[in-house]
């Protein structure tokens, strides 16, 4: 039968405990990678499915471009006033 001490019992929990802690370290590493990976494909298959119009519409809020809704609302906080003589003109 095998005769441990104390410090041999001691020497191999710290080495186990030691283990343990990099396993731990290195899973999470590769959990993080794997949900940046998960991300790329994801936005990568977003990318495949996006249509011409799709496109187009994301140039177009990059620069800065008008949407329907923003101009409605530039035309109701405008003064009746201001409206009535922007219509006036055309």
């Amino acid at each position: 039968s095998f005769d441990f001490k104390d410090t041999d019992m001691k020497r191999l929990d710290m080495e186990i405990e030691k283990e343990k802690v990099e396993y731990m370290e290195k899973s999470k590493h590769l959990q993080e990678q794997l949900n940046e990976l998960k991300t790329e494909i994801e936005a990568l298959k977003l990318k495949e499915r996006e249509t011409a119009l799709d496109i187009l519409h994301n140039e177009n809020s990059d620069r800065g471009g008008s949407s329907k809704h923003n101009t409605i609302k530039k035309l109701t906080l405008q003064s009746w006033k201001s409206r009535v003589a922007f219509f006036e003109e055309l």
